[in-house]
């Protein structure tokens, strides 16, 4: 049976990896490789366990799923490995929640939800600059006219604004999970010239002049 691949977003069928899994009370594990991008997924299965070919053999079997069988149904897939990361910078409690919760919510295969938190760590992010505005691109275009963002920045903070309202709202564009990976790469580049970046310059601006 053909599924959505976490990894490439292809509708794909998938190899096992270990065909037998195992059981607990959620049903039952497997490790299964995406026949298109060769990423691995988990799946974790329910099954009927008052099904004939359950009563027979005690366990689940991949065949099951290829034929079409309903007494095996998919319920959840987790891809692995996960994106762990922790935020580069921590301005405030709220920002490290923002973003911990943003890649919580990639790693578990929802779009909408990580957009949106990314979307929260931008407005913060703006807010400590000293943005001015009544909404998020009022404060995008203040910190562009101050000269805080060229032109470059400018653009990512606005996708970054645009895509999170998408996954807000019910706009016509639905974030996949690959748009969400490039969100949290570009809220990532805006930190790093933002933050990172000039701090390393100031740090090696005061070692020179420690000499």
């Amino acid at each position: 049976m053909a599924r959505l691949c976490p990894h490439c977003e292809t509708k794909s069928r998938f190899d096992y990896i270990n065909r037998d899994g195992y059981r607990d009370e959620n049903g039952f594990h497997y490790l299964q490789r995406c026949q298109e991008c060769k990423g691995i997924v988990y799946s974790i299965c329910n099954v009927n366990i008052n099904a004939p070919k359950y009563k027979t053999t005690g366990r689940v079997t991949p065949s099951y799923e290829e034929n079409g069988d309903e007494d095996i149904i998919p319920n959840e897939v987790f891809s692995y490995p996960f994106v762990s990361m922790n935020p580069p910078i921590v301005l405030s409690d709220l920002f490290e929640k923002s973003f911990i919760e943003g890649i919580k919510c990639l790693n578990v295969g929802a779009p909408f939800a990580a957009v949106v938190m990314f979307r929260k760590c931008l407005q913060i992010i703006v807010e400590d600059k000293g943005a001015k505005g009544g909404n998020l691109k009022a404060k995008i275009q203040s910190l562009t006219m101050s000269g805080t963002l060229t032109e470059t920045l400018e653009s990512i903070s606005t996708i970054i604004r645009e895509v999170g309202n998408d996954g807000a709202h019910p706009n016509i564009f639905s974030p996949s999970i690959q748009d969400a990976k490039d969100i949290l790469d570009f809220l990532l580049l805006l930190i790093n010239q933002l933050y990172t970046l000039p701090e390393k310059a100031k740090q090696l601006k005061d070692r020179r002049l420690s000499i």
